[in-house]
């Protein structure tokens, strides 16, 4: 490796920049896993519940709402649009490679579609879809912030020398 290449890659990242960048990757995967770990318990409740229909649970002058909930084929083409998406979007990240972003925002989205279903109606046959797509949906951008690292130890490496 030349030294103007070290010169250029030590002022992207800093002596000391590698480092931080490994621990805030390993900080990433760490609160993805918080998120997949929570998502199981928030799925374990929705199981539960996947039989009732929330809107008996209402008082009668709410049920008028009814017009308000979406048809499940709608939640479903919603929830396929958003599985496309992220998992695209993941891909595009990696191939870029841009730093993953892990969100908390995320777990709400995910398992807003059970509440979705549970107004609905319909969650009890479509518990499993939204389960297998968001574990999917976790799995895929787990593969993003491991590729991540991988690259970023690849290129200390290639900083320092080593190979």
């Amino acid at each position: 490796m030349t030294d103007l290449k070290k010169q250029e890659l030590t002022g992207q990242l800093g002596e000391s920049g590698c480092a931080a960048h490994t621990k805030n990757w390993q900080s990433l995967s760490q609160r993805g896993l918080w998120q997949v770990l929570l998502f199981f318990l928030i799925s374990i409740g929705a199981l539960q519940f996947r039989e009732i229909y929330l809107l008996d649970l209402v008082p009668a002058d709410f049920r008028e709402l009814r017009n308000f909930v979406p048809p499940i084929y709608q939640i479903t083409f919603v929830l396929a649009i958003y599985g496309f998406w992220v998992t695209l979007s993941t891909l595009a990240k990696m191939t870029n490679y841009a730093v993953p972003v892990v969100k908390w925002s995320q777990l709400g989205y995910r398992s807003s579609f059970y509440l979705f279903y549970a107004f609905s109606g319909g969650l009890d046959n479509h518990f499993m879809v939204v389960f297998y797509l968001v574990i999917f949906l976790y799995g895929v951008e787990q593969g993003h912030v491991w590729f991540y690292g991988s690259w970023l130890e690849h290129r200390e490496k290639e900083l320092w020398g080593e190979q």
